[in-house]
């Protein structure tokens, strides 16, 4: 309930319980008095009041439930356009219109497991190459990206700035091998990304 619903709460509560004092004091008679009228107003007052906080405060809810969502689908797609360039997924599994399907984690999981298996990108250092410079291009953008993932919650926040973190670790690392790590550890923190709950 906010400041304005309580002030307005408190001060229909207080003329009613006045008019009921009142009421009372001058002897109660109810056929020629408007003092039912009056208790009865603050009583609906009262109601109106708490019904129309409680319709608003569910709206609200929505909104930001709804906005939050705009938000993790922004970020979602800054991914899609790291995913798309670096030629980490083919193309063929990006949608019509560009993006990528995180809905189906199963695809994602995929991917980390192929490059787990066959060591792909370790044997091409030229690819390799391209990422790690392709992540430097592309880290101010997602680290541009805090504050939103602070809007949506804390814990998104904190694998927000994993992935940030896993990019630096692609870009800094010294050997093949360990930029390969960092690019796995980049996938895998991509994924529960995605499957945080708002």
């Amino acid at each position: 309930m906010n400041n304005f619903e309580k002030i307005f709460l408190s001060v229909l509560v207080i003329f009613g319980i006045t008019v009921f004092i009142l009421f009372i004091i001058q002897g109660g008679s109810i056929s020629d008095s408007i003092f039912p009228e009056l208790v009865g107003f603050s009583l609906e007052g009262i109601i109106l009041v708490i019904l129309f906080g409680l319709i608003q405060r569910r709206y609200n809810k929505e909104n930001e439930l709804k906005q939050k969502e705009e938000l993790k689908e922004t970020l979602l797609t800054q991914i899609d356009i790291f995913l798309f360039w670096s030629n980490l997924i083919p193309k063929e599994e990006f949608r019509s219109d560009g993006k990528f399907s995180f809905k189906e984690n199963s695809k994602l999981e995929n991917l980390i497991k192929n490059l787990k298996d066959e060591n792909k990108l370790f044997e091409s250092a030229i690819a390799l190459h391209f990422i790690k410079i392709f992540s430097k291009r592309q880290l101010p953008n997602i680290v541009a990206l805090l504050p939103v993932s602070a809007n949506i919650n804390s814990l998104h926040l904190k694998n927000w700035s994993i992935i940030i973190n896993n990019i630096n670790g692609i870009i800094e690392s010294d050997t093949d091998k360990k930029s390969f790590d960092a690019l796995i550890d980049f996938l895998v923190s991509i994924k529960i990304f995605n499957e945080t709950k708002i």
